[in-house]
């Protein structure tokens, strides 16, 4: 399982540049090479924004147990306050939803209730 650690509110300003990071990632062209199995980090914001708020902050040996994190363990209104970083690209809750649901996706999904 991944490594949790805890940024006080300076941590504000590399959020930001993790956000705009993924931004600028958000065409398709980024998640067709994707590796499932590289290591990957997951960052959340613990509050309302990246700015003000204290930043948690996982480790993953692997991209698709990253992926399983913030997509069935996470609250699902911490997602949009999450960055998944995989070989230095960033993707935000839109692209963490799209590699989740990809097909190419290596992982079981839970069976729907």
């Amino acid at each position: 399982m991944g490594t949790i650690r805890t940024f006080g509110t300076n941590a504000g300003a590399d959020v930001r540049h993790c956000v705009a990071k993924a931004r600028e990632s958000t065409h398709i062209g980024c998640m067709e090479h994707f590796d499932f199995a590289a290591p990957a980090e997951v960052f959340t914001a613990k509050g309302k924004s990246f700015k003000t708020h204290a930043l948690a902050y996982r480790r993953f040996a692997a991209a698709s147990e990253a992926l399983r994190y913030a997509m069935e363990e996470l609250p699902a209104e911490l997602l949009a306050r999450t960055v998944l970083e995989v070989d230095e690209v960033r993707y935000e809750a839109e692209q963490i939803r799209g590699l989740y649901a990809s097909t190419d996706y290596p992982l079981q999904r839970p069976a729907a209730s």
